[in-house]
Formats: C-alpha cells, structure tokens, sequence
C-alpha cells in the first residue's frame, strides 16, 4: 500500500476484576449443571455448576457456584458495570469490586427448557470411563440416551449428542 492508516486502536491490559455472587463466593465459568440453582433474596434463581472437591481435580468439600459466561459488558460512571451471560440467559449487574448486585432474568419465553424443566445445561456431558477402558456419554443423563464405545487407542475423544426419537 502506498499510504497505510497509522494504528487506530490501542487496547492495554490495566487490571482484573474477578466475579462474585451476592454473598461474595466467586462465580466459576463452568457450563451450568441441572442440579439446582442458588437463591438470593432480591434475585431470580440464578444458574449454577455443581463441582466436586475443590473444583481444580483436589480435595475439597465441593459446592456450587454461579455460572457466568460473559459476552457483553456495559461500564457505569459510579464503577458498577452490566454483564450480558450466554449461560442464563441473563444481565447481571457487579459493584465496582466485582460482587452481584443485580440480576435480571429474561421472560420464560426465553428460558432454556428440557423436559419440562428449566435447564441452564450446555448437554456437554463429561466423557466418564468405566474402568475397563469404555468411555461411557453420558453416565446418568436422563436427557440423552447413554453410549457406549470402545476406545481403540485413539487419542482424539469424541463427545457426542444423541437426542431421544
């Protein structure tokens, strides 16, 4: 090119501002789970991942925590700021120090169902193995048939949907 334009975007890194529920526990980026929800008074039922131990493959007492899957940020001039999630789908809305203030739930017309149920699950079922070298899709998964395959050494694993006909 003769004449390129200059840059005309510079972003910085400045900080990190970690999510946290309504009663301070952080929020965790794991897909939603069809094991309850966390309630909070002034809030809607929000989605929530259920892990064990401490969450990272340690000990631990396990637990739940809220899912946010944040696409879209809106910042406040008081230092608050809006975060649209894939997961619920909802708006929530942090203080400047990251904690839940706020969180609007969409209309049930909106809200993710299966089998007459509200579900926040991605159906990405975890691949669990049996011991003897199957691979088992999905374990206990009422929504989706289970399978199972034979490994045949391979070191790509598949995860796969099968829907109920």
């Amino acid at each position: 090119m003769e004449k390129p334009s200059g840059n005309n975007l510079h972003l910085y890194y400045k900080e990190t501002i970690r999510l946290f529920g309504p009663d301070g526990t952080p929020c965790t980026g794991l897909d939603p789970d069809g094991n309850g929800f966390l309630s909070f008074p002034g809030f809607p039922d929000l989605p929530v991942a259920t892990y064990k131990g401490d969450g990272f493959g340690g000990a631990g007492p396990g637990g739940k925590r809220i899912s946010v899957d944040a696409e879209g940020l809106v910042l406040n001039a008081d230092g608050s700021f809006w975060v649209s999630d894939e997961y619920g789908p909802y708006v929530y809305r942090f203080n400047a120090a990251g904690i839940m203030i706020g969180a609007i739930r969409p209309n049930d017309a909106i809200i993710p169902m299966r089998n007459g149920t509200q579900s926040f699950s991605a159906n990405s079922p975890t691949i669990e193995t049996n011991g003897k070298g199957d691979v088992v899709i999905p374990a206990n998964n009422p929504t989706v048939r289970k399978l199972k395959l034979h490994r045949l050494n391979l070191d790509i694993w598949f995860s796969l949907r099968l829907s109920r006909r």
